[in-house]
C-alpha cells in the first residue's frame, strides 16, 4: 500500500510540474492576447459586414457549451504537450541570471565587496570594448593576414593553455571552468558564499560546489563530491563509488542510488526537483508570453481610444457604432503584465537558492543512504557472526541436541 501511494504521488507531481507551466502559458497567452485581438478583429468583422460584435460571442458561448467536455480535455492535452516542451528547456540561464542577481544583492551589504566586484566589471567591459576594436581593426586588414594573425592566436592560446594546465598540476588543481580571470582573483569574501563565481560555462552542478560545502561547514558533504580531477568519493562501507566527474550525469546517479537505498529520502529529492521544475517552467512561460501580452496591451490600448472618440462622437461616419469593451480587458493586459513582471523578477531572485538546495539536499540524502546502508552491512555481519558461534558453540544460545 505505501509503495503504490509513493508511486501515485510521484505521478501526480510529475503531472503537476509539467502541466501548470503550459495552463499558465496558455492563460497568458489567451488573456494577454488572443482576447485583445479577438475584439479587434470582431470590431472590424462588424465594419465590412455589419454584424455586431457581440453575436460573435455568443456564436462562441455556444459552440463552447455544445462541446464543453472536448475542448476541455483538449485544453488539458494542449497544456501538457506545452509543458513538457517547456521541461525540456534547461534551467541553466535563469540559474546564470539569478545567481547574479543573488551576487549583487550580497554585494550590496558589502560595500567593500561591492567596490572590488564594480572594479572587476569595468575591467570586464574594457576588455570587451578593445576585443571589439580590435575586431574592427582586423576586418580592414587583408585575407591572407588575418589567417596568419588568427594562427599565431590560436597557437599561442594553445600554449597559454598548456602552461595553466602545467601550473594546475603542481598546485594541486584549480581554476575549472574559469574564462577570465583566475580562482585567486574570484575567491572574494562574495564568491565564497555561492558556488557560481560568474564564469561563463559554470553551470550545474556548479565546478565550486565542493569547496561551496566546505565553506558553508559541510565537510562530510563535501567528502561525497568527486575532485575536480574525477576522482570518486568513498562510498558504502568505505568501498568507492564510481561517480566520475562532477556532472548532472553524476547527479543522476546518486539519485539513482539514493532511490534504490532509501525511498522515504527519494521522496524528499522528487519533492525539490518538482519544485525547482515548477519555478523554471513558470519563468519560461512569463519569458514566452511577456513580450505578446505587452502587444495585446497595444491593441487593448487602440480599442480604448477608439471608444473614447465614439463617445465623443468624434469617429468617421463608418466606424461608429457599438464598439467592444476593450478598456476592461486593458485593464486586465495591464495587471497581467505587471504580475508577470513582479513573480519574473521574484523567480530570478530566489531561484540559484531553491537550486543551490535542491543539490545540497541531493548530496546530503546521497551521503545518509550511504551511511544507513554501512550501518546495515555491518548489522547483518554481526548476525551472520553471532548465528555461526551459536552453531559452534553448543552451549550458548541454543542447546544441543
Amino acid at each position: 500500500m505505501l509503495e503504490l501511494f509513493r508511486f501515485f504521488r510521484l505521478g501526480l507531481v510529475n503531472v503537476v510540474g509539467v502541466t501548470v507551466p503550459g495552463v499558465l502559458f496558455l492563460l497568458f497567452a489567451g488573456v494577454g492576447f488572443v482576447l485583445p485581438l479577438s475584439l479587434f478583429v470582431l470590431y472590424f468583422n462588424q465594419l465590412l459586414t455589419a454584424v455586431p460584435h457581440y453575436e460573435g460571442w455568443l456564436l462562441v458561448g455556444a459552440a463552447y457549451r455544445e462541446n464543453k467536455a472536448t475542448l476541455t480535455v483538449l485544453f488539458f492535452v494542449l497544456a501538457y504537450v506545452i509543458g513538457y516542451i517547456i521541461r525540456l528547456s534547461s534551467p541553466d540561464e535563469l540559474d546564470r541570471k539569478s545567481a547574479k542577481e543573488s551576487m549583487r544583492l550580497v554585494a550590496r551589504e558589502n560595500p567593500c565587496a561591492a567596490e572590488q566586484a564594480a572594479e572587476k566589471d569595468r575591467e570586464l567591459g574594457e576588455k570587451m570594448k578593445r576585443e571589439r576594436l580590435a575586431e574592427k581593426e582586423e576586418s580592414r586588414r587583408p585575407w591572407w593576414r588575418r589567417g596568419l594573425l588568427r594562427a599565431r592566436e590560436k597557437f599561442l592560446r594553445a600554449c597559454e593553455v598548456l602552461r595553466l594546465a602545467a601550473r594546475r598540476g603542481q598546485a594541486g588543481g584549480g581554476g575549472m571552468y574559469c574564462d577570465d580571470v583566475t580562482s585567486d582573483e574570484i575567491a572574494t569574501s562574495i564568491d565564497k558564499q555561492f558556488p557560481y563565481r560568474g564564469e561563463r560555462l559554470n553551470k550545474f552542478p556548479y565546478a565550486h560546489f565542493r569547496e561551496y560545502l566546505v565553506n558553508r561547514g559541510f565537510p562530510e558533504l563535501a567528502k561525497q563530491v568527486p575532485t575536480r580531477d574525477g576522482a570518486p568519493p568513498p562510498g558504502p562501507g568505505g568501498t568507492a563509488v564510481v561517480i566520475g566527474k562532477w556532472t548532472k550525469t553524476a547527479v543522476n546517479m546518486m539519485k539513482l542510488e539514493v532511490q534504490l537505498l532509501s525511498p522515504v529520502l527519494a521522496a524528499v529529492i522528487e519533492s525539490n526537483e518538482a519544485h525547482i521544475r515548477l519555478l523554471s517552467g513558470t519563468w519560461q512561460a512569463i519569458n514566452a508570453c511577456r513580450r505578446i501580452v505587452a502587444v495585446g496591451v497595444g491593441i487593448a490600448v487602440l480599442g480604448s481610444v477608439a471608444n473614447v472618440l465614439d463617445k465623443a462622437q468624434r469617429l468617421p461616419p463608418g466606424f461608429a457604432g457599438p464598439l467592444p469593451p476593450f478598456l476592461p480587458c486593458l485593464l486586465a493586459g495591464v495587471v497581467l503584465y505587471m504580475g508577470m513582471r513582479w513573480a519574473r523578477r521574484r523567480i530570478e531572485t530566489m531561484f540559484h537558492h531553491q537550486r543551490v538546495r535542491e543539490l545540497t539536499h541531493i548530496v546530503g540524502c546521497f551521503y545518509f543512504a550511504c551511511e544507513k546502508y554501512a550501518a546495515a552491512q555491518a548489522a547483518g555481519r554481526d548476525d551472520e557472526a553471532r548465528a555461526a558461534r551459536e552453531t559452534r558453540e553448543p552451549g550458548v544460545g541454543v542447546p544441543a541436541l
